[in-house]
């Protein structure tokens, strides 16, 4: 199943019902996350847990 971002979004959206607290837990992990694993220059996708689901991981084996 492939998703785009409005579709994910609203997934999400109706996934948190309404809950600033549940997306501000989440915008905080995904920056965690992109900050720790997604440099440009020393990607770390072998040990990232959304490695299977990110367009970036796929973009680099596409380069190599």
């Amino acid at each position: 199943m492939e998703l785009n971002f409005r579709k994910a979004m609203r997934l999400v959206l109706e996934e948190l019902n309404g809950d600033i607290y549940k997306l501000k837990l989440l915008y905080v992990a995904t920056t965690v996350i992109a900050r720790e694993f997604c440099k440009a220059n020393t990607l770390k996708c072998g040990k990232c847990l959304l490695s299977n689901e990110c367009a970036k991981r796929v973009e680099s084996l596409r380069v190599v």
